[in-house]
């Protein structure tokens, strides 16, 4: 992963991914999705969302509410 950049959020599901994304973007943060599915067994692999590692603690606590 680059530099200054920290995953905050990993599943299985895209719209979760989604979901989270919506939550941070909601909030002004800037988020980015890594898909790290395979392409030959789609329902193998997670999706990662990043966010630049200024907003990783805000980012986090924002997306508690989705973990459960």
């Amino acid at each position: 992963m680059e530099k200054g950049w920290k995953e905050v959020y990993i599943t299985g599901r895209d719209y979760k991914a989604v979901m989270a994304i919506d939550m941070l973007e909601n909030e002004g943060i800037t988020v980015v999705m890594l898909n790290q599915q395979d392409t030959t067994f789609p329902s193998s692999g997670d999706f990662s969302v990043i966010v630049a590692e200024a907003d990783e603690a805000r980012a986090i606590e924002i997306l508690k509410k989705l973990k459960h």
